[in-house]
């Protein structure tokens, strides 16, 4: 049965896009839906409403050319690849790793979907993927020292990280959820503590990082 107060929300949403109502009455209606409580303290249900803006965050015409970018930094064999903060979007076919499950519901490009929070344990084998990609999700991300010894643990032998970090930032709502607030420099010295980075460069206002085990 859908919830009466659901319609109401996916309103309000677009509304606070444009600055048309507080973040209070938005919260109030959050309370009403279960994939919404907690908003936006909770990591889930703040993730779980912006699933219904995030197609729109990104042009086409960039998601084309990150798709691009990563396609060349892995080479054109296919590869076991998990994305982990998937989102709505995932850029080669993929294992999605996501907290929001209406984030996955949105996500037709990927050949499963796991919802878990990528700060806790994850629920896969050491050794079961090729290759990870982690994109405009590490900012996100508080505890970066679990989260990158569980990509060193789900890696094979000769695995890859690809990350892919915005140069501008986070701005508005999202800017609350930021956990991480680094430059170009500061994000490859961190990388090095961990992985060899095999290369890293600025594009179109983004950051690409091709990290090895």
């Amino acid at each position: 049965m859908i919830n009466e107060f659901e319609d109401k929300l996916l309103i309000q949403l677009l509304e606070l896009q444009h600055g048309a109502i507080e973040i209070s009455e938005l919260k109030e209606t959050c309370s009403q839906v279960d994939w919404a409580k907690g908003f936006p303290e909770s990591k889930e249900a703040f993730w779980n409403c912006a699933a219904f803006m995030w197609q729109r965050k990104i042009k086409k015409d960039k998601r084309e050319m990150i798709k691009l970018e990563i396609q060349n930094l892995l080479g054109t064999s296919k590869h076991k690849n998990i994305d982990i903060g998937s989102g709505s979007y995932s850029y080669i076919p993929s294992v999605a790793f996501d907290c929001s499950k209406k984030m996955l519901d949105f996500n037709d490009s990927v050949l499963e979907k796991v919802q878990g929070d990528i700060e806790a344990k994850w629920p896969f084998e050491n050794e079961s993927f090729e290759t990870v990609t982690a994109v405009f999700v590490l900012n996100y991300l508080k505890n970066l020292d679990l989260v990158f010894s569980e990509i060193k643990r789900v890696l094979n032998q000769n695995g890859k990280l690809i990350a892919v970090i915005s140069a501008t930032g986070v701005t508005g709502l999202h800017k609350a959820q930021e956990k991480q607030q680094r430059s170009f420099e500061s994000w490859k010295e961190l990388f090095s503590n961990y992985f060899a980075v095999e290369k890293s460069y600025k594009k179109d206002g983004l950051w690409f990082f091709c990290l090895e085990l």
